[in-house]
């Protein structure tokens, strides 16, 4: 099934066999919520524009935040989910891959694939933006160059073209902001690196984005982002938006 999804999308074409949906549930949430702002900027688009985002999408929106929850949880030895390590490795990787499956045949169940793109560019940047947050921050190992990152990476970038930003930085400017630090970083040392950078310094113009990063870090915080997983990496990159800025501006 794994082989399945990730040829799918290196072709991001729907997969071939179908996918029996995980029976288990996520372990109840603790009294105290590990990262309580995870995705809540991305999940507030549907109640600003209730026809931006397809119910689809939403959940699985919801169910990455869910995954990144547990994942922090396993690691932090929470005792409510101590299990055996190849049982919760197991859990996660079936609903990591079923998120991924329903991603990748949404184009093909919902709607014909290039009436989605056209007429809902927004949202076909999310869900290519989703797909490159599952293979960077949760699958590790898949270098910038590879097939896996590449095919997502411009297909986001050719969505982005067709994108009309200006709506989307003031309909919701934190997560575009959040999508185009997914596009630079997984662009490193590939061409479309400069254009996402060009596209942050833009942004930074237009809203008044502090230098100082940790103001920028705080607006991630409410889509999907983990600071131990992007936090060098998404630095560097403000780094460059930054000098390119003062290189603009000489």
């Amino acid at each position: 099934m794994r082989t399945d999804i990730k040829t799918s999308i290196i072709t991001l074409t729907k997969p071939i066999f179908p996918f029996v949906p995980p029976t288990r549930n996520f372990p109840d949430s603790p009294s105290t919520p590990i990262l309580p702002k995870l995705g809540i900027y991305l999940t507030s688009l549907q109640r600003t524009n209730p026809h931006l985002l397809h119910p689809q999408i939403l959940i699985c929106i919801y169910d990455l935040a869910d995954l990144v929850r547990y994942a922090e949880r396993c690691r932090s030895k929470d005792p409510q989910v101590l299990e055996e390590p190849s049982s919760k490795s197991e859990f996660f990787d079936n609903q990591n891959l079923y998120i991924e499956y329903r991603l990748l045949c949404f184009p093909y169940d919902h709607a014909d694939i290039l009436t989605i793109q056209i007429s809902n560019p927004l949202q076909e940047c999310i869900r290519l933006a989703l797909l490159l947050f599952i293979n960077t921050a949760l699958w590790h190992g898949w270098p910038p160059s590879s097939a896996i990152i590449r095919s997502p990476l411009t297909a986001l970038w050719r969505a982005l073209e067709s994108t009309n930003l200006q709506l989307f930085w003031r309909m919701s400017s934190d997560v575009l902001l959040w999508i185009l630090f997914i596009g630079a970083n997984s662009s490193l040392g590939q061409i479309e690196r400069p254009w996402f950078v060009e596209l942050l310094r833009q942004g930074k113009v237009a809203l008044g984005l502090p230098d100082e990063w940790e103001g920028v870090e705080r607006r991630l915080q409410g889509c999907l982002y983990l600071e131990r997983v992007y936090g060098e990496a998404f630095r560097g990159i403000w780094d460059e938006v930054r000098a390119a800025e003062r290189a603009g501006s000489i």
